[in-house]
């Protein structure tokens, strides 16, 4: 079962939307936490056990010159939590535009055992036509405590706390 609700506000350059979720698991549902540690955590939530909430409030506003944006979020499964956050902002130059941005997250275990990563990100777009545009991104992902995420296609697995840095380069 799952029930949620949205409402937002939009005027001008202002936007803003507040969320929340519930959702109840009828069936056993084994939830694997992949880069906490080297062999996993996993938690497995019985019958009728599980219920996942998720509350979320994101915004911008649009300067002309600059677009900021912001979102917060909320995620519970019974004693599982995690915060996460996410701070950007596009500039635009012509036919190009700068994004910059900065996230982190941290999930805390029912054992109290607390997990973090932030990103930093900075892409480079320029677009060729409404459809079609050039990009490139580079990345630092930043794990604290026993966290060891990676990026994709960054060369090997980091150590826990370690870092991983990242650049890409495409047509979308």
């Amino acid at each position: 079962r799952h029930v949620s609700a949205r409402l937002g506000y939009s005027t001008g350059p202002f936007d803003i939307a507040i969320a929340a979720g519930q959702q109840r698991f009828d069936v056993a549902t084994a939830l694997g936490s992949a880069g906490l540690t080297g062999a996993n955590i996993a938690t497995t939530i019985g019958a009728g056990a599980g219920t996942q909430k998720t509350y979320n409030i994101g915004s911008s506003w649009n300067f002309g010159f600059f677009k900021l944006m912001a979102f917060l979020d909320r995620e519970t499964l019974n004693d599982i939590r995690e915060t996460s956050g996410s701070v950007s902002g596009v500039i635009p130059l012509g036919q190009s535009e700068v994004r910059l941005g900065y996230d982190r997250s941290k999930l805390t275990l029912a054992n109290g055992t607390a997990s973090t990563v932030a990103q930093l990100k900075a892409t480079y777009q320029y677009n060729l036509s409404k459809r079609t545009a050039l990009y490139t991104t580079a990345s630092l992902l930043d794990n604290k405590n026993a966290t060891r995420l990676t990026l994709p296609g960054a060369a090997g697995q980091t150590s826990s706390g370690g870092d991983s840095k990242g650049v890409e380069f495409g047509v979308r």
